[in-house]
């Protein structure tokens, strides 16, 4: 029995296909990664909104904002049901006084878990309204 022959018509269909496909999976992918991106960090920007507001109301009853060494587990039951986290489940880096005047500092270590990389979420650096 004689195979059928492929087409130079039907060779071109199946690459331009193949070539289509390739370039449609790359914008998805590139899109997914990037709403993953911006999913995560506004997440953990309100995670850190949450804290600040706790922080506040810390400081209101008490008079002064939790030192470093107690940390932000003195908002814990009182103020937050847990100690705060971002996305990634890492506990938020909390230090008071903060540097250059900062009453205190939030720092999430981002995705890559390491303090004072690339990817850090600062609490001094968000504009106001993504703090309120």
């Amino acid at each position: 029995m004689r195979r059928p022959r492929l087409t130079a018509a039907a060779v071109l269909a199946s690459a331009v296909f193949a070539a289509v496909s390739i370039i449609y999976w790359g914008l998805v992918e590139s899109e997914r990664r990037y709403m993953d991106k911006w999913h995560s960090v506004g997440i953990t920007q309100a995670y850190m909104q949450t804290t600040e507001s706790a922080l506040n109301q810390y400081r209101f009853d008490t008079g002064a904002y939790p030192t470093t060494q107690q940390g932000l587990i003195a908002l814990v039951p009182k103020y937050m049901e847990s100690v705060p986290t971002d996305y990634w489940h890492n506990e938020l880096h909390y230090v008071c006084p903060g540097a250059q005047g900062r009453e205190y500092e939030i720092v999430c270590r981002g995705k890559d878990g390491l303090i004072d990389t690339e990817d850090d979420i600062r609490s001094w650096e968000l504009q106001p309204s993504e703090m309120n």
